[in-house]
């Protein structure tokens, strides 16, 4: 197929295209036949095509391509009275610029992607990183309004704690002295009521008839 673009000819001439013997991995024999433009006679040609790739120095630079094509004579394609056989030298040099480009620019691409997909994981870890500090701040923050909280309402229970014990001594002291105060009449009313005891008749007895 290399072979058949490195002509010289102009693709849309060529009938028809084989290749007669493979003499080595870059170089074959070609038998072709061009379309008939009228009034002429219909040419073919038979040549030997052979071609060499030089690599370029850099990645930068395209690779050389040398192609040399010249007309020869095989048992396997003798001239006919069809055709008129043309004869040629040609030899050429070509370079893959647009596929170069095309793999230079697929490599940089590449490379684009692959840092913007390194920028998109820093980023993620980053904003992981920073959520994880706020909440570990507001965590703490909780924590500390809680501890204010809790101390607050601790203080506030053991000041009432302290009122009730103020208030509960000052009731008992208040019981105390008027214990001492009654203590006598009250004993005295006791003694009195169980010891002065005067019988009389309920008011519901009835006398038997």
């Amino acid at each position: 197929m290399f072979l058949f673009c490195s002509l010289s000819f102009n693709s849309a001439t060529i009938e028809n295209f084989s290749v007669v013997e493979t003499l080595s991995e870059n170089a074959v024999i070609v038998y072709q036949t061009h379309k008939r433009v009228w009034p002429a006679s219909q040419r073919d040609v038979l040549y030997l095509s052979a071609m060499r790739k030089i690599l370029a120095n850099n990645e930068n630079n395209p690779d050389t391509w040398l192609v040399c094509n010249f007309s020869v004579d095989h048992d396997n394609a003798m001239p006919t009275n069809r055709c008129v056989r043309a004869k040629i030298n040609i030899a050429m040099i070509c370079q893959t610029l647009g596929i170069q480009q095309l793999l230079q620019a697929e490599k940089r691409a590449a490379e684009k992607v692959a840092e913007a997909r390194k920028r998109k994981n820093r980023r993620l870890k980053q904003a992981k990183e920073e959520a994880q500090a706020e909440i570990e701040q507001y965590r703490m923050q909780r924590e500390k309004d809680f501890k204010t909280k809790e101390a607050a309402a601790l203080g506030s229970h053991g000041n009432s704690a302290v009122e009730v014990d103020k208030e509960t001594v000052g009731k008992m002291g208040s019981i105390q002295t008027s214990y001492q105060q009654n203590r006598e009449g009250v004993l005295g009313n006791l003694l009195k009521m169980v010891c002065d005891i005067k019988p009389e008749i309920h008011v519901n007895y009835r006398f038997a008839g």
